[in-house]
């Protein structure tokens, strides 16, 4: 293929099946109405339409991470922890809760393995998340939920993912001797041949935030792309 039309399109329909994804999950949790509402702010997200036109893999990161919230909360409807809106309260079955954490192991693997942002952005959140319901006063809780429980479950999503981003991570200290290259390259006393791409791209994904001056430059290119996008802004207000 002498194009990127193929992957467009591929992330094209990521970014359908992610809107699928958030409008069920709202659904079932917070009802129709506010699922309804959640997907239009998400689709007149002036970036989300932009990239969903490109060749990325934003909307595939951001697919896996939707699957992944929904089931960790049925891993928590399976606790009693939480309880649907839409749907009548089913009695968990043996095994119930050990299937959704494979399965947001299975998600969260796929995240990582897309984008590095998404064990900052994600899996610490969901980690920091769960401890903070466990750490909550008795009388706060709908059933017991114990720091115990968290780790656990923490364990069995991080040891799934962990293998299925393995194989990234070992073509990386391969190829480069730094199994999350371009991160840390420094840190780790590497000068590579293409060490020239590497902080280009450090410059251009994580630019220092401890210089002012980097960070208005930041701030003053997102505020351009708003501007771009003003015909999505306009649809925003009006809705």
């Amino acid at each position: 293929i002498s194009t990127d039309l193929l992957p467009k399109l591929i992330h094209c329909g990521f970014s359908l099946l992610a809107a699928g994804a958030l409008y069920q999950l709202g659904r079932r949790y917070l009802g129709r109405r506010i699922a309804a509402w959640a997907l239009a702010w998400w689709i007149l997200i002036p970036h989300v339409s932009y990239v969903t036109s490109t060749a990325y893999i934003e909307m595939g990161l951001s697919l896996w991470e939707f699957l992944a919230i929904g089931v960790i909360l049925r891993w928590m409807e399976s606790k009693g922890i939480v309880t649907p809106i839409d749907h009548e309260k089913k009695v968990p079955k043996p095994g119930d809760s050990i299937r959704w954490l494979v399965l947001c192991g299975l998600y969260t693997g796929w995240a990582l393995a897309s984008k590095y942002t998404a064990f900052l952005l994600f899996f610490l959140p969901l980690a920091g998340t769960l401890f903070f319901l466990a750490l909550l006063p008795d009388r706060w809780k709908k059933s017991h939920f114990s720091v115990v429980s968290v780790i656990s479950a923490l364990l069995v999503i991080g040891v799934i993912a962990f293998v299925l981003v393995s194989p990234w991570l070992i073509r990386n200290a391969i190829w480069t001797g730094n199994p999350v290259y371009p991160l840390f390259n420094h840190r780790l006393g590497l000068d590579l041949p293409y060490q020239a791409d590497a902080e280009r791209f450090m410059r251009e994904h994580a630019s220092n935030l401890s210089s002012w001056r980097v960070f208005a430059d930041g701030v003053s290119d997102q505020l351009n792309q708003l501007a771009i996008d003003g015909t999505l802004i306009v649809n925003l207000f009006i809705l």
